[in-house]
């Protein structure tokens, strides 16, 4: 299982999951359930008048499932959440600037936020499967069906699976991968430091993402296919540096380089040797499994009304129905109002 007893904390035996950055405190059945482990109906499952809690099954580990797990404990529901990767965290696990938009939180990256929810997570009665990946949903069932062939069956279902960076799509790009090609600006610009780079995009990340380059590279290319989406203090600040150069109306067209990165090529030919390339051309919901099932926009973000809900028994929260406003706290908030309307809906 890759986890282990260790000691114990307040005279209660530490159950350690090395996949996520916490301690748990297990009581009862908890302990199979944090490891995906079935169960038998335990008096834990069931409500105040001996009824079966409804069970609430959470797909994304980000932000948004993670509260959902906990507002659905809270409000007397069973939640299990299914996660595809290996650890929770979501895109959190990738935000390596400091958050300071989050009430009571200051001066945190992502990864430490992300080990705080854990924590709170853990410390409830929820079961969690990790490396669980979701191949499709039977809306109007409540099941889901998992890549491994488990069929898990729910009351209701809230879909959490969060929004993925876009990527160009360009050969030899995935090999690239740390060691030339990123989409943080963030986490590797002191890497990129003292070497000409090339940043792809024209919103706001990209755009000051090329500003603060500015101050560490040679030169800053920063390409863009359409005219500038960004805020215009953003913009303001990339055309100050005289070492920054826009390539308007250009789209990458190839890389080369087989152990780095070498250059770039534009789609009209001009050729850029840089040491980084930076991808930062937007997001697209993880909704593969699901654009069968559930009603979405021409992207792919779900839809959803004000109780967060898809259709009958399916809600959606956090990035993968909220592409106008992305942020950690509107995905807890939302997760909140799902699990609200379920229990609502279950008296």
């Amino acid at each position: 299982t890759g986890a282990n007893f260790s000691g114990e904390k307040g005279g209660r035996p530490v159950l350690w999951l090395p996949l996520a950055p916490t301690w748990a405190c297990p009581r009862g059945a908890e302990s199979a359930r944090l490891l995906a482990m079935s169960t038998a109906a335990t008096p834990e499952t069931l409500t105040s008048t001996g009824r079966p809690r409804p069970t609430v099954l959470i797909i994304g580990g980000g932000p948004g499932g993670i509260a959902a797990g906990i507002w659905a404990v809270r409000l007397g529901l069973h939640p299990h959440l299914i996660e595809a990767r290996p650890r929770l965290g979501g895109q959190l696990l990738s935000v390596h600037s400091p958050i300071t938009d989050y009430p009571g939180i200051q001066d945190v990256d992502g990864p430490a936020l992300a080990a705080r929810f854990i924590e709170h997570l853990l410390a409830l009665d929820i079961e969690v499967s990790l490396e669980a990946r979701v191949a499709s949903i039977e809306a109007p069932s409540g099941v889901v069906h998992t890549t491994s062939g488990q069929a898990l069956r729910g009351d209701a279902i809230i879909v959490a699976t969060g929004a993925l960076r876009r990527r160009l799509g360009l050969e030899g790009e995935q090999a690239l991968v740390g060691r030339g090609v990123s989409y943080s600006v963030s986490k590797d610009r002191d890497r990129a430091a003292g070497r000409d780079a090339v940043v792809v995009g024209g919103g706001d990340s990209a755009v000051e993402g090329a500003a603060s380059l500015a101050a560490r590279c040679p030169q800053v290319h920063l390409v863009h296919r359409s005219a500038l989406s960004a805020r215009p203090d953003f913009v303001q600040a990339l055309l100050g540096p005289p070492n920054m150069r826009l390539h308007e109306r250009r789209e990458v067209g190839g890389l080369r380089g087989a152990a780095a990165l070498e250059s770039v090529l534009l789609d009209e030919g001009t050729e850029i040797p840089c040491a980084t390339l930076f991808i930062r051309i937007g997001v697209e919901p993880v909704t593969g499994f699901a654009r069968e099932a559930l009603p979405c926009d021409d992207r792919g973000f779900l839809l959803v009304d004000a109780h967060q809900r898809c259709r009958d028994r399916v809600y959606a929260v956090g990035d993968v129905c909220s592409p106008d406003s992305m942020a950690v706290s509107v995905a807890t908030g939302q997760a909140m109002m799902a699990c609200k309307h379920i229990q609502s809906s279950w008296r």
